[in-house]
């Protein structure tokens, strides 16, 4: 694997996700950019929950809440952790522009949900 600029014959991460023409270029890379924005969204629903278990722990004993939050903490992180080895193998397709696309989104996602933090 070569890093490239290439924007002719791109094959991403599966065998039918290729690249062609100028408009498969188009709709790939707005789509790597949506999927790095979704991370960023995920990151934050988990951050949310978090925040709603700290909340109810001072109403409800923590017995009651910890088996399923901790069921529900843990299928957000497996999310995050399938979400994220997807984006670096995107990313790790060589390609400039795939990678360009993983850096704006993760930007522009976290521009929208990461800020607060």
């Amino acid at each position: 694997m070569l890093f490239t600029w290439d924007t002719n014959s791109i094959c991403i991460v599966f065998q039918w996700w290729r690249i062609y023409n100028k408009v498969t270029l188009a709709f790939s890379f707005l789509g790597i950019v949506g999927l790095g924005i979704g991370y960023e969204f995920l990151r934050e629903m988990t951050r949310r929950y978090e925040a709603y278990i700290a909340t109810c722990m001072s109403e409800i004993p923590a017995s009651l809440l910890a088996i399923r939050d901790r069921v529900v903490l843990s299928f957000f992180y497996a999310l995050q952790v399938l979400y994220s080895f997807f984006l670096m193998l995107v990313f790790m397709s060589y390609n400039g522009l795939m990678m360009f696309a993983v850096v704006i989104g993760a930007f522009i996602g976290f521009f929208f949900f990461g800020s607060r933090t």
